[in-house]
């Protein structure tokens, strides 16, 4: 019965050991050597300019994760085409860039899988990923080669020069240096969280430049508007200086000036109503009066001729109105009421009647009124021909004079007809 037991015991201890060994080889082959053990992986064929380092049993890395190994690195016309052989079940992308890269400082090369997009079909066995789509690191010869070259080209004295002075102007500044690196991560920080907006900033930093190339042309010439502006105003410095100087009290002379006629300048508008509407009514003979009054002021010019006053009287046969009446002897100083009453008793073509009742006289509604001529009055300049609304004409001569009262009178005329 003893040796019984024992028999069993060593049996168990027998299948627990060849257990562990099962399990150590399965973990090794699977996990470790990568062997295809129950597994059915697939080749994918990657084209790259040179080796760069890999060689056969090199890691494939997609993402961070291991996912296959380099089974082959074989010659190509114009560079070296190298086999991986991928887990089953490996989803990649088939917009995948394939990137030598180096696992650690001593050297270790594997080819990392960085896909362009997340979708799309996968790779799958006999693929080829092309050597534009394929990125070798720099090697270490090379590294060493252009670090001795831009050595050589540095003096070793000045090195020394600028050594000791670098030396001599961070001597008691460890303190500060190492408050700088310990915020600089608070920087960086910083940074990253305005990120966002500082991409943004670059977007529109890129239409905000394009538009001003586009108005190139015209900043140039406002800039050489603007130089020709400063230099005058350099020229006028003083005037305008004083100018500054002496207009706050202007201003504040023209404010007191203005608060203190608010109440007259109010009451006096308010009073111009009344006349307003008197002249509205008499427009057409203010109209005549402005056409006549400069011509007749000009031909008063012509009567002073070498320093005397001479006035020439032209008897003519023209038609005459009678206003009846006895007459008066032109030497009788005796003083008589003016008979307002009086008026035409015999108006022939071709007679002036004075008096304010024949005056031009608008329609009874007033201007703007249904029928009420738009053009007041008619003034033919070259032919000194003015037109009445009532259609009567007037023949006026060419004015002759010039100066301050015949400008306002123009200028009169033309606020009336407008």
């Amino acid at each position: 019965m003893t040796g019984l037991m024992r028999g069993r015991g060593t049996l168990v201890a027998n299948l627990a050991v060849l257990l562990v060994l099962f399990v150590g080889v399965y973990h090794v082959g699977i996990n470790i050597l990568r062997l295809p053990i129950g597994k059915d992986p697939f080749t994918v064929h990657v084209e790259l300019s040179e080796a760069g380092g890999i060689y056969p049993r090199s890691e494939v890395n997609y993402r961070g994760k291991l996912i296959g190994r380099v089974t082959d690195v074989r010659l190509r016309p114009g560079g070296v085409v190298a086999d991986l052989r991928l887990d089953e079940g490996t989803k990649v992308p088939v917009d995948t860039d394939a990137v030598v890269a180096n696992l650690s400082a001593a050297g270790e090369q594997f080819v990392d899988l960085r896909p362009r997009r997340n979708d799309g079909p996968v790779l799958r066995a006999g693929d080829v990923i092309p050597v534009e789509r394929t990125a070798i690191p720099i090697s270490t010869a090379a590294v060493v080669r252009d670090v001795t070259k831009l050595l050589d080209q540095v003096n070793s004295e000045d090195l020394a020069v600028v050594v000791d002075e670098l030396a001599k102007a961070l001597d008691g500044s460890g303190a500060e240096l190492g408050r700088l690196i310990d915020s600089s991560s608070a920087l960086v920080d910083s940074l990253q969280g305005s990120l966002p907006a500082t991409l943004r900033l670059l977007t529109n930093a890129r239409t905000n430049l394009d538009t001003a190339n586009a108005l190139s042309g015209d900043f140039e010439t406002f800039t050489t508007a603007l130089r020709k502006l400063t230099r005058e105003l350099r020229k006028t410095d003083a005037p305008v200086r004083n100018l500054l100087d002496t207009g706050p009290g202007a201003v504040a002379d023209i404010d007191t000036f203005v608060t203190a006629l608010t109440t007259p300048i109010g009451a006096f508008l308010g009073n111009l109503v009344v006349p307003g509407d008197l002249i509205t009514a008499r427009l057409p003979a203010l109209e005549a009066l402005v056409i006549a009054f400069p011509d007749a002021t000009g031909k008063l010019k012509t009567t002073a001729r070498d320093g005397k006053l001479r006035i020439d009287l032209h008897l003519t046969n023209n038609p005459t109105c009678s206003y009846g009446g006895a007459r008066r002897t032109p030497v009788d100083p005796t003083r008589v009421e003016p008979n307002l009453k009086r008026t035409c008793s015999n108006p022939l073509p071709g007679t002036q009647v004075r008096g304010s009742q024949n005056a031009p006289k608008p329609a009874a509604s007033g201007p703007g009124a249904p029928g009420y001529p738009t053009m007041l009055l008619a003034y033919d300049p070259e032919t000194g021909l003015v037109t009445l609304p009532g259609g009567n004409r007037y023949t006026i001569g060419p004015i002759r004079t010039s100066g301050t009262m015949t400008g306002a009178l123009a200028l009169l005329l033309a606020l009336v007809q407008s």
